[in-house]
């Protein structure tokens, strides 16, 4: 029997449910109180405890866990599938569906999620047949489509999966479960039903099925009937449901609206939550609501705190703050009232998938399988004479950076400064196989004993047991986590700094963890592993993607809190749902954030779930407004004095925002009370302008204790600056107080001293072994040395001299250079540089023991062969370029190395140390200094030739005039001048005559500087057609360069040599301000946010 009473009572445990379970008691010795939620459980239970009559015999439950707990006795023997094994039964219903029974239907999370809860909701009631397939004739006379029968047909699927592996749907066992039950002669007992609001199909049957074989009476609350319509609909269905099983139906006679009996609630509260949604608007306002209006997002967190504050000095001692976002409102508000003297707490529930530490556990597992994979299919390396030949695969997922992104969460317990190592050895190594990488993740030592554990057990197949490992170290108290090694400010020196915790995202990585365990557990209780050992196991990728999708349906809830002394206010912050189960007048007050229509929308419910249950008749056409106002109303049942309202003006970006359609309420409540915008309520305002205060903790803006402007980029002073300098061997002192330099350094410094400093100082470079001109430009120079000396080689030994007899570099050799008119030896010359690039590129893919390698310069992809085609074809055709070149000259010297300890070389008041490409010498001891650059000819001849560069645009025109009248002013390029010179140091019997740059890619050039009386044999059948082109190149033999007592190239290289001192001392005085030449020089500037970057 179904006895239907009212109650104005607001407490889940009004006087009539207190009375209907006394009566329970009294005939039966025991009672059973059903309520809607979990949260509803709790503060049931909390009121029943106030009455020593009830503390015992009452059962408070739920629908579904009464269901649960009966099934498991009086079921079939199988059990109520748990939420993640549904969502896993569903992700494996769609992945091995045909086509033909899915149609078209596909596998994605909003797949998923619809499909979830639909056979939650009502599997007992869709259209299928015993063997659970689709009744196309049923489907077609619901008007479903296509899809919609797909979708149907994916639950039979899903259905015939949880049948198979010992599990019944939720649905099917509240549709069963009193039948069940009377079928072992078990009574349900007499049952009392408190707040009842939308109640699902499942369990409108399942009460409908206790009213028939029992005593069931159900409580319902009358006042505002807008905001009690969900109940209403729903006891309706029900008392149809026992009418059409043949039972009886009584309702409590005269049960009409009343006044609400809560004499603890402010006035006007109480004529809120009453008029509300109605049509009567005559509520007054007497500062029980207040409206809280900040101008945008800066200001919200600071205006709601501040005002929080305020009541809790006023006695407030209970404040619920309802937010759309839980998590930015805990993050910004929870700092500025824990320092102002209130107690935080709060609730935040976060997609597992959405969590830092669960997208680091995807990457980590993701990436493991990848590699695990890749790894058993890699090609063998080859064995040669000289080492191993490592042969690559696809290497589409090199680097692997999301593994490195995994090294440096706290989840991997591995240091800072190890992971980053790592990550740069990693992207540097072009020649990494994935066999390489799962090598290094199982050593400890080189990440960490959490990651090499969980790395074995993921190749084992056993995803929770890898998580396990990570989890581990959370759980042991006092174990110490490697430290991160960071410089001391005092001493430089290295010093392990602990890392620091964060609670929170500790506490949200355990609940990450935890939960891949049970979403593990769950997937093995459903016969799919990856365990190699198990016949029928899955690929690692496979269980790796399953449990990614179960992820992404699976929340994890935790609940940090900030203590700020006994006594002190309280202030929980809440989502909307669950502000709503909260007990009527369990706070002082209630702050309703974020009321904007986008943070607040209401539903249309024209959804797919809504659309097909509404079809198939299982449920009645969803109402979401009424959803909203009742989840609202039970909101502004919560506080005791105080309602707050609260709305941005504009949102982030700038753009209006609208009040949500639940302000509107409210205000409309007040319309006859006052005519202004407001209400008459009290408004609180406040502005973004101030962005220090609002940003504070306090709410005050900084103190101005004294103003500093800002010093330029690179301006370094004091003791710091002779730091600037320090040698390679990291030593403070200076050989005979002279830096230690090299060519290409030097350049990079005389471009932009914050430059230099950048790139070879603080080294701020990407860490990625590229395929790109620098790669390039390092392979055509060790392919043009060895080919050239090899020419030489074979020069001499045709010659008769031997390898270790001395040949005096001015000794001419036929056949030791290539020439336009000498077809065979141009050929052989080609053929030379065809099989030392041959050779070369297979050297770059050489490993001579564990650790030593060439410099990988490997394609990867197909792109990366063109290039390498590209490359062979531009040094091809570099040797016929050449072979017009530098007549009379004959290539002596290559890959010149000075500098070296044994030899030091002075230069422009530094040691210089270098590498000179290569130097022609002819039989009158004239020398041409070559070095070689792999780009185009476009420019090349004005970047590289002896046209100084003059002040940037924005200089002083003083100083621009005083440059031009310079005798001698630095071209932009001077690496081969400062070769000539050492040229001229080390082989004083040489002359040099020019010193030039010459492109190896595309159609080739020349640039530099070369005496004017050798222009002719220098540049050869290359020299340009008009005379006005070659003074990018000249030094006139006559002109001293400011140079007494000298001229010609001689007075050219002191004059350069004179220049760069001047810089080398501004560098030894540590100025490294930024100073760019011009817009060229900020070209591949790390330090993007220079303030005198010029492009």
């Amino acid at each position: 029997m179904l006895h239907i009473a009212t109650t104005a009572e607001e407490r889940l445990t009004g006087a009539e449910v207190r009375a209907c379970l006394e009566e329970a008691l009294r005939t039966h010795g025991t009672a059973t109180l059903l309520v809607s939620s979990f949260a509803d459980q709790l503060v049931a239970q909390k009121e029943l405890s106030a009455y020593p009559a009830l503390s015992l015999g009452v059962t408070v439950t739920t629908p579904v866990a009464w269901t649960k707990e009966r099934w498991e006795v009086w079921g079939d023997g199988t059990h109520v599938v748990e939420p993640l094994a549904r969502t896993i039964a569903v992700q494996r219903a769609i992945a091995q569906a045909p086509q033909s029974l899915s149609r078209g239907v596909s596998l994605n999370a909003g797949t998923v999620q619809l499909l979830s809860s639909l056979v939650r909701e009502a599997l007992p009631w869709l259209p299928l047949d015993p063997a659970d397939e689709p009744n196309e004739l049923a489907c077609h006379e619901a008007g479903l489509t296509n899809a919609e029968v797909g979708v149907v047909a994916l639950a039979g699927e899903y259905a015939r999966i949880i049948h198979q592996a010992g599990y019944v749907e939720e649905s099917e066992a509240m549709a069963r479960v009193t039948q069940t039950m009377a079928a072992g002669l078990v009574g349900p007992g007499p049952m009392c039903v408190a707040g009842l609001g939308e109640a699902s199909r499942a369990t409108r049957e399942l009460l409908a099925d206790l009213a028939c074989t029992g005593e069931l009476t159900i409580v319902a609350q009358r006042g505002n009937d807008a905001a009690l319509e969900g109940q209403r609909s729903s006891i309706e269905l029900v008392e149809e449901g026992v009418v059409s099983r043949g039972g009886s139906v009584t309702q409590e006679k005269g049960a009409t609206s009343g006044p609400l009996a809560n004499s603890g609630r402010a006035p006007e509260l109480q004529n809120l939550v009453k008029s509300i949604f109605g049509t009567e608007t005559g509520v007054a306002p007497t500062g029980a609501v207040e409206l809280l209006a900040p101008a945008g997002p800066l200001a919200e967190a600071e205006l709601v705190a501040s005002r929080v504050v305020e009541l809790a000095k006023s006695g407030a001692h209970e404040v619920v703050v309802v937010a759309a976002d839980p998590a930015r409102a805990w993050r910004e508000l929870s700092p500025k009232l824990f320092s102002r003297g209130v107690t935080c707490e709060a609730e935040l529930s976060s997609r597992v998938d959405q969590l830092e530490a669960g997208r680091a556990f995807l990457e980590f597992a993701s990436s493991v399988a990848q590699l695990s994979e890749l790894a058993a299919s890699w090609p063998a390396p080859e064995e040669s004479p000289e080492g191993e030949l490592v042969v690559l695969g696809d290497m589409t997922w090199w680097p692997p950076r999301a593994l490195a992104d995994f090294l440096r969460q706290d989840i991997a317990h591995v240091p800072t400064e190890r992971a980053v190592s790592l990550d740069r050895a990693w992207r540097a190594d072009r020649l990494l196989t994935p066999a390489d990488v799962l090598v290094t993740l199982q050593n400890p030592k080189a990440t960490s004993a959490p990651v090499a554990a969980a790395t074995r057990e993921l190749l084992r197949g056993r995803v929770g047991s890898a998580a396990s490992k990570l989890l581990a170290p959370y759980l042991q108290d006092g174990e110490a986590m490697p430290a991160d090694l960071v410089p001391s400010e005092t001493t430089l020196e290295l010093v392990p700094v602990a890392p620091e915790h964060n609670r929170l995202e500790d506490e949200r990585a355990i609940g990450v963890l935890d939960a891949v365990l049970g979403i593990a557990g769950t997937l093995k209780e459903l016969g799919i592993t990856a365990d190699p050992e198990v016949p029928a196991h899955v690929s690692l990728s496979t269980l790796v993607e399953l449990c990614a999708q179960a992820m992404a349906q699976t929340s994890v809830i935790v609940r940090p809190g900030a203590w700020a002394g006994d006594g002190a206010c309280r202030c929980r912050i809440y989502g909307r749902a669950r502000a709503a189960g909260l007990a009527p007048l369990s706070a002082d007050v209630l702050v309703s954030c974020s009321m904007t229509s986008t943070e607040w929308p209401v539903a249309t419910g024209d959804d797919v779930l809504s659309a097909l249950l509404e079809r198939l008749g299982i449920e009645p056409k969803s109402n979401p407004a009424a959803h909203e106002r009742s989840v609202f109303c039970r909101m502004l049942r919560v506080p005791r004095t105080k309602l707050i309202v609260e709305r941005c003006g504009v949102d982030a970006s700038g753009s209006p925002c609208y009040p949500a359609v639940m302000l509107t309420e409210v205000l409309s409540c007040y319309g006859k009370a006052a005519a202004a915008k407001d209400k008459g309520m009290p408004v609180w305002v406040r502005g973004e302008g101030q962005a220090d205060a609002n940003l504070s903790t306090t709410g005050h803006g900084m103190n101005v204790l004294g103003r500093n402007d800002p010093s330029p980029a690179g301006s370094i002073s004091g003791a710091n600056a002779a730091l600037v300098v320090v040698p390679p061997t990291g030593r403070v002192d200076l050989v005979e107080g002279k830096p230690l330099l090299s060519a290409s350094q030097i350049e990079s410094y005389l471009e932009c001293p914050y430059k230099w400093f950048s790139l070879r100082r603080l080294r701020l470079q990407d860490s990625d072994a590229g395929f790109g001109p620098m790669e390039m430009g390092t392979f055509a120079h060790r392919v043009l040395e060895v080919t050239h000396s090899r020419l030489l080689a074979e020069a001499r030994e045709r010659a008769g001299i031997g390898e270790g007899d001395h040949l005096d570099p001015w000794v001419m050799l036929p056949g030791s250079r290539v020439l336009e008119d000498d077809a065979a030896g141009l050929s052989h010359a080609h053929e030379v540089l065809l099989a030392e690039f041959e050779e070369h590129l297979r050297h770059q893919s050489l490993r001579q023991g564990k650790r030593s390698r060439y410099q990988a310069f490997v394609p990867h992809n197909s792109a990366d062969e063109a290039q390498l085609e590209q490359l062979r074809h531009d040094l091809e055709s570099a040797l016929d370029y050449e072979a017009g070149l530098f007549v009379g000259f004959e290539p002596r010297f290559f890959e010149w190395d000075f500098g070296t300890q044994d030899q030091p070389v002075e230069y422009a008041g530094a040691w210089i140390c270098g590498t000179i490409d290569r130097v022609d010498v002819d039989a009158h001891q004239q020398a041409v200094v070559i070095d070689y650059k792999h780009k185009g000819p476009n420019g090349f001849a004005k970047e590289y030739g002896v046209t100084p560069v003059h002040a940037a645009a924005d200089a002083p025109q003083g100083e621009a005039d005083e440059q031009r009248a310079a005798p001698y002013g630095l071209p932009r390029r001077v690496q081969s001048l400062i070769y000539g010179q050492v040229v001229r140091r080390m082989h004083p019997e040489l002359k040099v005559r020019a010193a030039v740059y010459l492109g190896t890619r595309g159609s080739h050039a020349v640039g530099g500087a070369i005496l004017g009386n050798s222009i002719d044999r220098v540049l050869g059948s290359h020299a340009p057609a008009r005379d006005s082109s070659l003074s990018a190149y000249v030094v006139s033999d006559s002109d001293p360069y400011g140079i007494e007592g000298e001229h010609g190239m001689e007075a050219y290289l002191d004059a350069t040599e004179a220049a760069i001192a001047e810089k080398v001392a501004q560098l030894l005085a540590g100025n490294v301000e930024a100073n760019p030449l011009d817009a060229a020089a900020c070209s591949f500037c790390p330090v993007m946010n220079c303030e005198r970057r010029l492009s």
